[in-house]
C-alpha cells in the first residue's frame, strides 16, 4: 500500500517535470506552429498528465 505522503509528492514532481517539459517545447521546438497547434499541444499533454495523476490515485480508492 502506498501512503499519502508518497502520492503527494509524485502528485507535485509530476506537475513540475510537466510544466519544465511544456515551457521548453512551447519555447524552442514548435517553430511552425501557430496558436491552435500551440493550445492543442498543451490540452493534450495536460490530460496525459491527469491520467497519470488519476492512475496514482485511484488505487486509493480501491
Amino acid at each position: 500500500m502506498v501512503s499519502i505522503r508518497t502520492r503527494i509528492v509524485s502528485t507535485l514532481g509530476v506537475v513540475f517535470f510537466w510544466l519544465i517539459f511544456t515551457i521548453s517545447f512551447l519555447a524552442f521546438y514548435p517553430t511552425g506552429f501557430d496558436l491552435w497547434q500551440n493550445l492543442a499541444f498543451f490540452v493534450v499533454s495536460a490530460l496525459i498528465i491527469g491520467g497519470i495523476l488519476v492512475a496514482i490515485w485511484i488505487s486509493m480508492i480501491f
